[in-house]
């Protein structure tokens, strides 16, 4: 029922009754949403995390949570963890799911980081989708921002040869 919501805006959504709400939504195409796991382990390690774009459809994202769950058990994951040592009882995962942008630019941002004396905020971005910086596929733009007064600190410009994108 949320997924079916995401087409319509939050203050119409308030304002209509029920049979209101069904004769909007039927003019609407369904919207695509990025179902991700999130790993929560006892203690951390390197293990990336499933991230499945261009979902669209109720039955598609049922699909896609049960993917995640699975990628729990994959085999992979379970040597990843029994390498660093964490029990296979020790973690969990969490699914997210939001509505997909057709980005531009997209990245990550590290909250902490220290490097060269420096201790505050590293953004990592490129083109498109972010599943290229998050799969270290290529060599993304850095930005080092204080994070008390967001003052740019450091800038690293790299030349990005592909981008994902909706086609």
């Amino acid at each position: 029922e949320s997924y079916s919501n995401l087409n319509v805006n939050l203050d119409v959504f308030k304002m209509v009754n029920h049979s209101t709400l069904s004769m909007i939504k039927s003019g609407r195409e369904l919207p695509y949403v990025a179902v991700r796991s999130s790993l929560i382990a006892d203690k951390d390690y390197n293990e990336k995390p499933l991230t499945l774009l261009n979902v669209r459809g109720g039955s598609n994202i049922i699909k896609a949570v049960q993917q995640c769950w699975a990628s729990l058990y994959s085999e992979k994951a379970l040597l990843a963890r029994m390498n660093a040592g964490i029990a296979q009882t020790g973690v969990s995962v969490a699914v997210l799911i939001q509505r997909q942008v057709n980005s531009e630019k997209s990245g990550i941002i590290f909250t902490s980081h220290t490097q060269d004396n420096f201790t505050g905020m590293l953004i990592e971005a490129g083109f498109g989708y972010g599943e290229s910086v998050v799969l270290n596929q290529i060599n993304p733009d850095k930005y080092l921002v204080d994070k008390n007064t967001l003052e740019l600190k450091g800038l690293e410009v790299n030349k990005q040869d592909f981008m994902y994108t909706r086609d």
